[in-house]
């Protein structure tokens, strides 16, 4: 079976193969760099500090023959993310990025960065929802109980350098006018501990709630709640009125299949939300329009891009199918919107220059001729003759298959963000620090 093994770290991964009990030949993966290596039986990926399994033999991942990619287990506090896809019935790719922190990983991002210029994943998964640091909340949860969970992860020691977008939007207009509904979100929210609040001594504070209606820097917003108003009538009882409400679209067609454009703040701000897609049989073109939004545009500006991978028609593209998939893809059944999204996304990062297809343009291949592999302890193992032939016969370094990493950003609202292996989020996250250039989109020169 052939692998290649693509190291998005900073550090050289060494790699074991076995096919018995005393067959094994080492490689070193240096980052940014691809192995391409005939795996008899297993492979085994290390650093000096620990040893993860990858086996890919057909007993051990009998239950993901079907699947296009999913994210390998690895060994606890294991300081990288394995994902693993299949290009072909006898060739498949194991993807290395840094395992990171999903509750705190913009606290590891510049200030500077607009947040225009981030990866931003969502729940929306048709409940109250925050960020899916803090969880999803059911629709009968009381918002106020919201806003307190909130306070808590941005006044605790993991979440004060992290920032929330909360986007609200009014779905019980039978029940409640706009401008009730605009006023009642506005008492609880300055009733909260977000909100403004006024010392023993009279001063009064603007709170952690950020209200200003454009899209500010990272730095800005650290340990606040940002307001995404898709509600507000007039803005009556809001201090600024509709530019007091946070980021605030005036335009929302609905369910624009091609997608509309809204400026704030005199930011261009590119929209997906087509949700009414009739059919699952609809799911290849939902993803497509949905994902396309990501990609920088043309010019040099840098838009804020929104976009919706949720969709929901009775009876034929229910959230879970459009979400999940079901059956069996690729014998009888349907692929879902996440497993394609993430199998996207992992061509994008494995270096493969056109976003669908998955036949890899390589740039510069480099036979492994080595003495010694070097470990990242410093120590070396020592190769015989026989195991330098075996690294020209079965290894080669592969030094970039695209003259850029992928440069993906945008606000990604996803139903059943955990699906599949809870393996999506942590691809949508990784994008916050590909295709950086010093001096550009916020991030340093240095």
């Amino acid at each position: 079976m052939n692998v290649k093994i693509i190291n998005l770290t900073t550090s050289p991964i060494l790699v074991s193969t076995k096919g018995g009990l005393e067959d094994r030949t080492h490689c070193s993966v240096q980052p940014n760099e691809t192995v391409d290596v005939d795996f008899p039986k297993s492979v085994s990926l290390s650093d000096s500090r620990l040893i993860l399994n990858a086996i890919l033999d057909h007993e051990t991942h009998s239950g993901q023959l079907r699947k296009a990619w999913h994210s390998v287990p690895t060994t606890p506090n294991c300081p990288w993310r394995l994902f693993r896809y299949r290009i072909n019935t006898k060739s498949k790719k194991i993807v290395v990025v840094p395992s990171r922190n999903l509750a705190s990983f913009l606290s590891s991002l510049p200030d500077s960065l607009n947040l225009a210029s981030l990866m931003l994943p969502a729940s929306h998964d048709r409940h109250i929802a925050s960020w899916p640091t803090t969880g999803v909340y059911p629709q009968k949860t009381l918002f106020s109980a919201v806003l307190a969970t909130l306070f808590a992860f941005l006044t605790s020691e993991e979440g004060r350098r992290e920032t929330v977008v909360m986007s609200i939007k009014q779905e019980d207009f039978t029940i409640y006018p706009a401008t009730k509904f605009s006023a009642l979100v506005h008492k609880e929210m300055w009733e909260s501990p977000l909100g403004p609040q006024t010392s023993e001594k009279g001063r009064s504070s603007q709170g952690m709630i950020y209200l200003e209606n454009r899209i500010p820097q990272l730095g800005e917003v650290r340990g606040k709640v940002v307001l995404f108003s898709r509600f507000g009538a007039n803005g009556e009882g809001w201090e600024g009125g509709l530019n007091g409400m946070g980021i605030h679209p005036f335009t929302w067609p609905d369910s624009s299949k091609a997608g509309f454009e809204w400026m704030c703040s005199g930011r261009t701000v590119r929209t997906h939300d087509w949700y009414s897609i009739g059919t699952f049989l609809a799911i290849p073109e939902k993803v497509t329009l949905s994902t396309r939004i990501l990609l920088p545009p043309d010019d040099d500006t840098n838009p804020l891009n929104i976009t919706y991978l949720s969709a929901a028609t009775f009876p034929l593209a229910l959230p879970p199918i459009v979400a999940k998939g079901f059956g069996w893809p690729g014998v009888f059944g349907v692929e879902g919107v996440n497993a394609r999204v993430g199998k996207w996304l992992l061509a994008l990062l494995a270096g493969e220059s056109d976003e669908r297809e998955y036949s890899p343009k390589i740039v510069g291949k480099v036979k492994a001729k080595a003495k010694a592999v070097v470990l990242p302890s410093g120590k070396s193992i020592e190769t015989t003759s026989d195991t330098a032939s075996l690294f020209a016969d079965t290894a080669e370094t592969v030094h970039g298959t695209t003259s850029e990493e992928p440069r993906l950003r945008g606000w990604v609202f996803l139903d059943y963000f955990k699906e599949p292996d809870e393996g999506l989020l942590p691809l949508l996250v990784e994008c916050n620090w590909r295709g950086r250039k010093g001096g550009s989109e916020g991030w340093p020169s240095s």
